[in-house]
């Protein structure tokens, strides 16, 4: 038992020693005054106000806040005020959440509310017994609300069966009631100074037992008891709020039906520091929110230690923790703090008694340990983050410090302002170099020779080092003439490229120097320099980064291009965001033999080598806004210099969250009215347009989360929102049934453990109703029945017209081809008897008398040919010689013909129309043969092209067509050709209405001298079926 003693004789003094010596061995000495890095909230970031009275996470995730300006859910994303029109006054606290997942509160002025959707409604059943005093209230086990109402009855109100029951008198004035982590109902009652355990029909007091185990006698209860219960509901932490007859702090705990005293009451009362709020996360951290900051206990080993004070300007209402992990601080006056990660810690430039928060650069001596840092106003100073305060050095001018480096070689630390100085930390004296200008980084050789990057590349080594000089000269294939010149200040100075550089790198097994220049990265080996590019681009790599790791691989970052891997000269792998990378902008890296930590503009980043496992620390989610310039690692901790100061962390910091977050749908929106939630939604058919609100609970993304949703029936393709883009809408949807659905990503791709969804259905139009179609279906088929059946009568009436027109057209036809025939007979007859004529006026009776039995048997079969539209080939053939024959008088001995027919031509069987070919051998003879000198050659050829064509070749050795144009013209006057027009207008009629055609063409011989000999004519005849 902890004993406060005022007493000064020897026995109080011993008992003095004996708390002192107890309270170390259960509290603990802990010097490391570690603060974890805070965000924080205010009405800057959607806050409605920053008096906030209480915290709590509900079941699925979401923060709920007390403020005075209402009821605030918070998703990660956004902050959303509740409240209803009928408070008496905005002012909420007291916040719970019951087995159904609903969450209460109540007011300043007795009122209770609970939540109703994305709206917060009166409890209206307790409306009729409030007096508008302080209401506080619980629920038991059995989900049951337990309502106190200082000097009013106890109320206990069966939510299921909307019953209420009396449970005490209104006459003790009572405070403080809440439902213990075993179930037991307590409640405080400040007259009688007690608190007691509220059962069904009787209420039994509380002992108060102090830490001998003792009943506690120097504890008073007043007004202002509170409890608290953990963040697993594993124990619940009770104490008095501060009252002005208050001479020291309790804190309690609640075991066995006994409050306790809690081991840290000591520790309060040494410092008079009374709570307001107390949290336990059932981890071993203790929380103890008072007017004074936050103090943080940790359970190791059994015994509470001490780990630090901090907000001390605040007044902490109330403390919660996260489902994801992180912890929420409520102030009275300055809204909500926020710890991401418990494990990573924050010095800011203030709190280390700097001129401005940010650092800049950092350094590290190796051998010893040491870590240095230059501030964003130009301070450098030795980071002592153990002690709670840093060592400054007094430099000569303080101004923009470009890059600081430790050379563990000399015990240096080399810092690049206008010209380069280096500091003897033992000492704090300063050293200017004037010829190393703006340098950005520093290399040191083993050698002595020191790397400069900047405008130039410049290496610099003592001027009494010729042996140095000599070596560098061959190394990198300088005038040593000119070289010999470079001195300044007792170094020698040499420019070993002129070209402006960020970064630099050497590797002494190797002896290869990395150099990262503004066109790209180089590596000098062997007196040569070599440039590197990415192998799957081509393009050059904008190093200014480098790290060396065991294996001797180097590490490069780059501008905008991620991670490059080198080992032996050659490249190896390459790390960009397609990999995991949360930028591919890297602005510095280190390592040691285990990691990889980069910093980008947005986070850092751990990159584990043996198994390839990153580590994130994003900005906005694992830690405030801010810029982060340069990471260092020191044995097991990361140190980042940021705009905010100095975080470090230990590289086994788990960040990754791995917690599915919370997705709901909570509103539907039908045409700007609001639909309740069903297991079934029928919409009218004349919805045009559909909202729905999706929401969705993962805190610790700092609002970098996903919606995703689809509606099937149209889609079954998942869609992406951001976590501000919450309405989904869609418009004309066509009739039918739906199933939307909702879920929700967090920053690390975690899908929510469940989907939301909701099933809706538009109805049919009523000209679209079964009914109606049936209806429609039958009108229809009626009339198309009738208009059938007139269509019918009306195609055969046509038809009838048509049958006929065609009948009288064929008529016309046949009676065409048979005038043409008519004209075309005598016309062959009256060529005919001239040519016998000539015989019998030559007085040759013989040759007369069988041409003109020939010319009886040709009439013969012109006459039978002339009432047949088709003949057969064989006779066609039998009509031709025998015109031959006759033709053959005009010609006397001059004239030889020939009619050649294949042998795969059969004449019986083909059918041909009739007198089809003798017009044209007419035309060969008269119009090619006639006129020509000398022999005349008449040569007649028939084949088979294919079963269905056949083809018939006339071939003349006449004078051709062009020169019996020109006679045909001089006699044009005297006489008209009857046989070509009459053939070419029965070619027309005997081609109408069918698809296979007959076709004629004509070919010009020639002979060897280029001068017409002859035509060839070609039919080609569609064999008459």
């Amino acid at each position: 038992m902890f004993i406060q003693c005022y007493s000064l004789d020897l026995r109080m003094l011993f008992r003095a020693l004996f708390f002192c010596f107890v309270f170390h061995l259960v509290l603990g000495n802990h010097t490391q005054a570690q603060t974890p890095s805070l965000m924080h909230f205010d009405v800057g970031s959607g806050l409605p106000s920053n008096e906030v009275y209480d915290l709590k996470i509900d079941s699925k995730g979401f923060l709920w806040v007390g403020t005075s300006e209402g009821l605030v859910r918070y998703d990660g994303n956004s902050f959303l005020l509740l409240n209803n029109p009928k408070s008496r006054g905005n002012a909420v606290t007291g916040i719970l959440e019951d087995n159904q997942g609903t969450i209460w509160s109540h007011n300043f002025n007795g009122q209770i509310f609970h939540t109703s959707s994305d709206s917060v409604v009166r409890f209206l059943p307790w409306e009729p017994f409030y007096k508008n005093q302080l209401t506080e209230f619980t629920f038991d086990q059995q989900g049951r609300l337990v309502v106190n109402n200082s000097l009013n009855h106890i109320y206990r109100f069966n939510l299921q069966k909307n019953a209420v029951t009396k449970l005490l008198e209104a006459s003790s004035i009572k405070e403080a009631i809440a439902t213990m982590h075993d179930g037991t109902v307590l409640f405080s009652q400040v007259d009688k100074g007690s608190v007691s355990e509220l059962g069904e029909q009787s209420i039994t007091k509380i002992p108060f037992i102090g830490q001998n185990s003792q009943q506690l006698n120097d504890f008073r209860l007043l007004n202002q008891f509170k409890f608290f219960p953990s963040f697993k509901n594993k124990k619940t932490l009770a104490f008095q709020r501060r009252n002005p007859t208050d001479l020291k702090p309790f804190l309690f705990t609640y075991q066995n039906h006994t409050l306790r005293v809690h081991p840290v009451t000591t520790w309060l009362q040494q410092r008079k520091l009374f709570p307001l709020s107390a949290y336990d996360d059932d981890d071993g951290n203790l929380f103890i929110g008072t007017e004074n900051g936050l103090i943080w206990f940790k359970l190791e080993g059994g015994r509470y230690v001490w780990m630090n004070h901090f907000l001390q300007s605040e007044a902490i209402s109330a403390i919660c923790k996260g489902k994801e992990g992180g912890y929420w601080i409520a102030t009275l006056k300055n809204g909500v703090y926020q710890i991401p990660n418990l494990h990573m810690y924050a010095s800011n430039g203030f709190d280390m008694g700097l001129k401005t928060e940010g650092v800049s650069h950092l350094a590290i001596d190796r051998k010893h340990g040491t870590i240095y840092g230059a501030s964003l106003s130009g301070e450098l100073f030795e980071y002592r983050h153990q002690f709670g305060k840093q060592k400054l050095f007094q430099q000569q001018y303080e101004r923009n410090i470009q890059a600081i480096e430790f050379d563990t070689a000399t015990n240096e630390l080399y810092l690049s302002k206008l010209t380069t100085e280096k500091l003897q930390p033992q000492t704090g004296n300063f050293t200017e170099i004037k010829f190393a200008a703006s340098a950005k980084d520093y290399l040191f050789r083993k050698d002595g020779v020191i790397f400069y990057s900047g405008g130039l590349l410049i290496a610099s080594f003592p001027q009494n080092r010729k042996d140095i000089f000599e070596k560098i000269v061959k190394e990198f294939q300088l005038d040593a003439s000119i070289m010999a010149k470079e001195t300044g200040g007792g170094f020698y100075n040499l420019n070993l490229y002129q070209q402006r550089n960020r970064g630099l790198w050497y590797q002494e097994k190797e002896q290869r120097l990395w150099v990262g220049f503004v066109d790209g990265l180089q590596y000098h080996q062997n007196g040569a320099w070599v440039k590197l590019k990415d192998p799957a681009t081509g393009e050059s790599l904008s190093a200014h980064h480098f790290t060396e790791l065991p294996d001797g691989t180097i590490c490069i970052a780059t501008i905008d291009q991620g991670v490059y891997f080198f080992k032996n000269g050659q490249f190896t792998k390459h790390l960009t965001v397609s990999d995991g990378l949360i930028n591919n902008k890297i602005k510095g890296l280190t390592s040691d033999q285990h990691q990889i930590w980069m910093v980008m503009p947005n986070g850092a980043q751990g990159y584990e080598l043996a198994t390839g496992k990153l580590t994130k620390i994003v900005i906005a989610r694992d830690l405030p806004k801010q810029e982060i310039f340069d990471v260092e690692i020191w044995k097991d901790t990361i140190y980042l210099a940021t705009s905010k100061g100095i975080l470090f962390f230990p590289k086994t910091i788990q960040t990754a969250n791995t917690v599915r977050p919370f997705a709901s749908i909570s509103g539907l929106m039908v045409d700007g009215k609001k639909y309740a939630f069903q297991n079934k939604i029928e919409l009218p058919s004349s919805t045009s347009n559909i909202t729905l609100n999706l929401l969705g609970a993962a805190l610790k993304s700092g609002g970098n989360f996903q919606y995703q949703y689809r509606l099937l029936g149209t889609d079954s393709t998942w869609v992406s929102l951001k976590a501000s883009e919450n309405l989904v809408r869609f418009t004309s949807l066509p009739s039918g049934k739906y199933r939307f659905e909702s879920r929700v990503l967090n920053e690390d791709g975690i899908v929510s453990s469940s989907t939301a969804s909701i099933q809706f259905s538009i109805e049919e139009y009523w000209w679209k109703k079964w009914w109606f179609i049936l209806c429609l279906l039958l009108v229809v088929i009626g009339a198309g029945i009738y208009f059938f059946m007139l269509r019918i009568g009306v195609l055969q009436k046509k038809n009838q017209e048509e049958t006929e027109k065609v009948r009288v057209l064929e008529q016309m036809r046949h009676s065409q081809l048979s005038a043409l025939k008519a004209q075309m007979n005598p016309h062959f007859m009256f060529n005919a008897l001239n040519s016998i004529q000539e015989i019998i006026l030559m007085n040759n009776k013989r040759e007369a008398n069988m041409y003109l039995g020939k010319f009886a048997d040709l009439m013969r079969i012109t006459l039978d040919q002339s009432n047949k539209n088709a003949i057969s080939l064989e006779d066609e053939l039998k009509s031709l010689l025998l015109y031959l024959e006759l033709e053959a008088l005009r010609f006397e001995t001059h004239f030889q013909y020939k009619i050649d027919v294949d042998d795969n031509v059969f004449a019986p069987d083909i059918l041909i129309p009739a007198m089809l070919i003798q017009p044209y051998v007419e035309n060969a003879i008269k119009h090619g043969l006639l006129h020509k000198q000398g022999e005349k050659e008449l040569l007649i050829q028939f084949r088979l092209e294919n079963e269905e064509t056949l083809l018939c070749m006339i071939t003349d050795n006449g004078i051709g067509r062009k020169r019996s144009a020109e006679i045909n013209q001089l006699r044009a006057r005297k006489h008209t050709s009857f046989a070509t027009g009459a053939t070419l207008r029965r070619l027309e009629l005997l081609n109408y209405g069918n698809e296979q055609r007959i076709t004629v063409n004509f070919e010009d011989l020639k002979d060897e001298r280029g001068q017409d000999s002859g035509t060839k004519v070609l039919l080609v005849i569609p064999i008459v079926v």
